[in-house]
């Protein structure tokens, strides 16, 4: 895959001011150093990087790996994440 993202649907935040996510991926052929983020953005913003999973010393191919974030910061009506990777193209895969 090469410069691919993934976007996750609008979600209501209609009272919030916080949140906290959790996710699984389970990824191979992905070399260390590509950019793989983490993303979010409220309604009527800029994309925001939360995380560059690529740069962990604990993200492994070929395992599902959980993650977990507590407490981001939120204001706006709603949310949306994406996952995007830039990649090179030579069979990167990301679920």
């Amino acid at each position: 895959m090469d410069n691919n993202s993934t976007l996750s649907p609008w979600i209501d935040l209609n009272g919030s001011d916080s949140i906290d996510i959790s996710f699984i991926i389970y990824a191979w052929s992905v070399e260390y150093g590509e950019r793989f983020n983490l993303d979010y953005r409220t309604y009527l913003s800029s994309w925001t990087t939360l995380a560059n999973l690529m740069g962990r010393s604990d993200f492994y191919n070929y395992l599902n790996q959980s993650y977990h974030y507590d407490r981001i910061e939120v204001s706006g009506y709603s949310i949306q994440f994406r996952i995007s990777l830039d990649a090179s193209a030579n069979s990167d895969h990301i679920f």
